[in-house]
């Protein structure tokens, strides 16, 4: 996987800081829900290459700081039915 990240076969490398910051997304998600999920699934998972140009437009015109270089196209929370306040 790294070596596709870094760029394989003629194609760009891949927006890494983006895929971090999907990454850590999730796993913020996950921690303020954490006694209400079952599982998480995030398929796919796509991500851009890196373009510094669009880093730069993207913060400034989103100051969230929430990254389009990497797209959640389908994602699935499965709740606990027993989890109290579900």
């Amino acid at each position: 996987m790294a070596q596709r990240l870094s760029g394989f076969r003629g194609q760009p490398a891949a927006d890494r800081a983006a895929l971090e910051a999907a990454a850590l997304g999730l796993g913020r998600f996950f921690l303020d829900h954490r006694a209400r999920i079952n599982d998480i699934e995030i398929n796919p998972l796509m991500v851009r290459a890196n373009n510094p140009a669009r880093d730069r437009q993207s913060r400034a015109s989103n100051p969230t700081g929430a990254d389009a270089g990497a797209v959640a196209v389908d994602v699935r929370v499965l709740w606990r039915e027993d989890a109290e306040g579900a």
